[in-house]
């Protein structure tokens, strides 16, 4: 992994840069630049998947087409849950996956197990 900043986004993030918000498209940009790498867990991109195609009305093939444009490193579940057990966060839900996913970032003995492009 590169010395670059590890940046967790979840699915408000994404869905607000696709719908066109300034703020989230400027976190993309930094992204397609090489200033950050953005990750997030798999979870987020199904629930995308979801609105998009009940806020947009959007076929399979244009939503994917759009999750496929998006900066993201996807993490999967059973990696992420990997660490799962280290998170401080009690009870299982968004803020544990997320924890669990930072966790995962910064744990570099399972980190060096996985390759992440």
């Amino acid at each position: 992994m590169s010395s670059q900043h590890k940046v967790v986004v979840d699915t408000n993030i994404l869905f607000m840069s696709i719908y066109g918000s300034d703020k989230a498209e400027k976190i993309l940009q930094l992204a397609n630049e090489n200033k950050i790498k953005l990750f997030s867990p798999i979870s987020v991109k199904r629930e995308l998947e979801t609105i998009l195609e009940r806020e947009f009305g959007w076929n399979q093939e244009k939503i994917q087409e759009n999750i496929d444009a998006l900066p993201v490193i996807w993490i999967e579940k059973e990696i992420y849950e990997s660490v799962m057990d280290k998170t401080t966060v009690k009870k299982y839900g968004d803020q544990k996956i997320f924890e669990s996913v930072l966790k995962f970032l910064d744990d570099q003995s399972v980190l060096s197990r996985y390759t992440l492009t």
